[in-house]
């Protein structure tokens, strides 16, 4: 799976948003916790789908300057947190409602749930989180 290819799913997400980071000028901050034990194959590959999808969203619709991307994995639990310093969503996009309609479908796929908020004093902070919060 695309997830083993770099050795856990922490490391899997941390690649992407480095790639996409540096292709769009965004100083990327990382926050890994990842525990040796895994999550069954599929839910990492629908949680490093999410993770990408709001990692390209707000590299193309944010207009920020920094990417921070944080994942704590201790199973059965997990949860990642991907927010930017960018101008937040506007209520009236249309064009991204499908494709956060689709991170909740994966969310709710892997019995996981899809949080979105402002970020404070500006952004958007996108989390899923599997099973309650990891507690490390």
């Amino acid at each position: 799976s695309e997830v083993d290819r770099y050795g856990g799913l922490a490391a899997a997400i941390a690649e992407y948003a480095r790639t996409v980071g540096a292709s769009a000028g965004l100083r990327v901050h990382l926050s890994l916790d990842e525990s040796t034990a895994r999550l069954p194959a599929a839910v990492e590959a629908e949680l490093l789908r999410i993770a990408q999808e709001a990692i390209t969203n707000a590299r193309k619709h944010a207009g920020a300057s920094n990417l921070w991307v944080t994942c704590a994995v201790d199973p059965p639990t997990a949860q990642i947190v991907v927010s930017d310093d960018g101008h937040g969503m506007p209520e009236h996009r249309e064009d991204g409602r499908f494709g956060l309609a689709i991170m909740a479908e994966r969310a709710e796929r892997i019995r996981g749930r899809l949080e979105i908020r402002p970020r404070q004093p500006h952004g958007t902070t996108v989390a899923v989180v599997l099973g309650r919060e990891p507690t490390r």
